[in-house]
């Protein structure tokens, strides 16, 4: 995860790597809560099983690895 916030924030730059891991922080407590709730309605709604049982606070690492690779 550190290594995420340094790729995210820059190598040279602490005010950067600062401000990844502020961002970072948000998405996983804040914003993916509301999604994975946003998806479990959306699951129950259209009756897809794997919709309801998604959990994406759970797997940050997997999106945050992703979204850093080149």
């Amino acid at each position: 995860m550190i290594l995420v916030m340094v790729v995210l924030g820059g190598m040279g730059s602490v005010y950067g790597v600062v401000l990844a891991a502020i961002i970072l922080q948000l998405l996983q407590s804040w914003f993916l809560q509301d999604l994975t709730g946003w998806s479990h309605m959306l699951g129950r709604a259209l009756g897809s099983a794997w919709l309801q049982r998604v959990d994406l606070v759970q797997s940050i690492e997997l999106i945050s690895a992703s979204s850093s690779s080149p």
